[in-house]
């Protein structure tokens, strides 16, 4: 009884071991993910210009290898068919040189006539005529199998040429990087935009703060000169911090600034 005893207590404990280590995995996990979450929340509007502009790039060489693949098949068709052709060339040719046997068998046959019974001729004379057919039908087919697969191979060829896919597929790569970079650095302009008007909001309202806790009697010349020095200083900053983002941009994507203008140009026309 106590080995039984002993053996129920153990079998709990060892239950409550592997719940407690499952639910220390479920909090690691929770919390990886949390993690994974706040570094993707935590990147700044460049690095999700360059995960934007990565991600069109992937897009854009996943189309050319389409196009590459499907290339790659056509030639392995015109490749097959090329094989086809050659061994139909050589059934053609097989079955002509037997044909030129076919008169002197003929004329052999004629010559063992008389030596023959009128039932033993008719049935050589008949296998011979049989098989005769039988190749003049298999060099037939063999030629016509060829022509047919020279004309799909031209009309093949043909309708190639006329559709460009990989010229296409190179212009449609371009538009996806193109329109990537244009909308990436959208975002990242916004971006900077937001940031100084919020400093200058937060400037503004400080200096309101500064006003309303001074007393009106106290306000001299001098302090208005103060007032609109900061002013000058906060516009002075939001350009500074206007240009340091747009830098910032040139630099990930890899453009002249002048370029980087001129994306805008259509939309404020």
């Amino acid at each position: 009884m106590q080995i039984n005893a002993n053996t129920k207590g153990l079998g709990m404990q060892e239950n409550a071991v592997t719940a407690q280590s499952e639910r220390k995995k479920g909090k690691q996990k929770k919390g990886n993910t949390v993690i994974v979450g706040n570094l993707q929340a935590q990147k700044t509007g460049s690095e999700q210009c360059a995960d934007k502009l990565l991600r069109a790039k992937r897009e854009a060489l996943k189309l050319k290898l389409d196009v590459l693949k499907k290339d790659s098949d056509m030639d392995d068709t015109v490749k097959e068919a090329g094989e086809q052709v050659k061994k139909l060339r050589e059934d053609a040719a097989l079955a002509s040189e037997v044909l030129k046997g076919f008169p002197i068998m003929e004329e052999n046959l004629e010559q063992e006539k008389e030596n023959m019974t009128d039932k033993e001729y008719a049935e050589r004379a008949k296998e011979l005529r049989g098989a005769k057919r039988e190749w003049t039908s298999r060099q037939n087919s063999a030629s016509d199998s060829i022509k047919q697969i020279h004309q799909s191979m031209e009309a093949f060829a043909v309708e190639r040429l006329k559709k460009h896919d990989m010229v296409d597929a190179g212009e449609a790569a371009e538009d996806i990087e193109a329109s990537a970079v244009q909308e990436s650095v959208r975002d990242v302009l916004s971006e900077g935009m937001d940031r100084v008007e919020e400093k200058q909001q937060e400037q503004k309202e400080q200096a309101e703060a500064v006003q309303k806790s001074q007393p009106e009697k106290k306000k001299d010349t001098s302090e208005n000169t103060e007032q609109l020095q900061d002013v000058s200083n906060m516009i002075v900053e939001s350009d500074i911090v206007l240009e340091r983002e747009t830098a910032k941009i040139t630099s990930q994507i890899n453009i002249p600034e002048e370029d980087l203008k001129g994306l805008f140009v259509d939309e404020e026309s």
